[in-house]
């Protein structure tokens, strides 16, 4: 008898996530004995602790969603792993493979929001977009988008009123980062300055109960994103469905990223369909 495969989510809290039945999904589909678990941890301490026995639980891979992406990069940083292109340009980490007792780490999640958006028929090249939001997920779409070539790419976050506008990427003669313009600006003054010309709009926030855009700035060609997947729909996508504007809720980026992340888990091609039609279920 062969050990299982262990894989799994790293977060808090996870009561509500898709995830598990979507992977396992994939597994069951390919062949592989495998297993994907929730693994909670609602403090630091014990999602860290956690972190560094992945090898003595025998566990191959995680995926990280809020709030460890940016704590699970540090710790690699620390411990000296390998990090993907991705995450030296976002500091955030959502997937790692563990091998052994070295870990690799990866961004998906840019991944995923640009090939939800493709399949949609949205451009991107010469576009401008506005991110409301500054966790690792907003960043990684950022850098995402400014690969892509849209010239204009600034992610808020709301609660520090500070605007971080993506000024170019810089990879190269061993630089990693990114050069950024940074100021303090109110949410009234950024919609009243940005909004009217920006082609992408996107929520990057928790929140999706009520809406920080004002209807009146929703105009004609706008594509609305919201990274959430409520299943009624959150308040902002409401407005853009109402003004009959292109409305992009998270599950295509759930789906792409999680597929991703099987990818580099596994080696081998996920099964999209399957995929997709598990997260529908679990979200139903």
């Amino acid at each position: 008898m062969t050990d299982r495969l262990r894989y799994g989510l790293l977060g808090y809290p996870l009561s509500r996530s898709p995830s598990p039945a979507m992977q396992n999904a994939a597994f069951r589909v390919v062949g592989l004995d495998a297993v994907y678990e929730k693994f909670e941890r609602s403090s630091l301490e014990s999602a860290k602790k956690f972190f560094e026995s992945l090898p003595f639980e025998k566990i191959s891979g995680i995926n990280v969603t809020v709030p460890y992406k940016t704590e699970v990069y540090r710790w690699m940083v620390e411990r000296g792993d390998e990090l993907d292109r991705q995450v030296k340009l976002t500091c955030s980490v959502n997937t790692v493979v563990a091998s052994g007792k070295k870990f690799k780490g990866y961004s998906t999640d840019g991944y995923g929001f640009i090939t939800s958006l493709r399949e949609k028929g949205v451009a991107f090249k010469g576009k401008k977009a506005l991110l409301l939001g500054a966790g690792g997920a907003a960043q990684a779409i950022a850098i995402a988008l400014k690969e892509e070539g849209a010239t204009f790419v600034g992610y808020y976050y709301i609660r520090m009123k500070r605007f971080h506008i993506v000024e170019d990427l810089l990879l190269e003669e061993g630089l990693d980062g990114r050069q950024e313009r940074e100021f303090y600006i109110g949410l009234k003054e950024l919609s009243n300055r940005y909004l009217p010309s920006a082609d992408i709009l996107v929520n990057a926030t928790p929140v999706g109960h009520f809406s920080f855009v004002e209807e009146h700035f929703l105009h004609p060609g706008l594509v609305v994103c919201d990274l959430l997947y409520q299943p009624e729909g959150t308040v902002l996508l409401k407005q853009a469905k109402a003004k009959g504007l292109s409305a992009i809720d998270g599950r295509g980026m759930l789906l792409h990223q999680g597929a991703r992340s099987f990818e580099l888990w596994t080696g081998t091609k996920p099964p999209l369909a399957q995929m997709r039609r598990a997260l529908e279920e679990a979200l139903a």
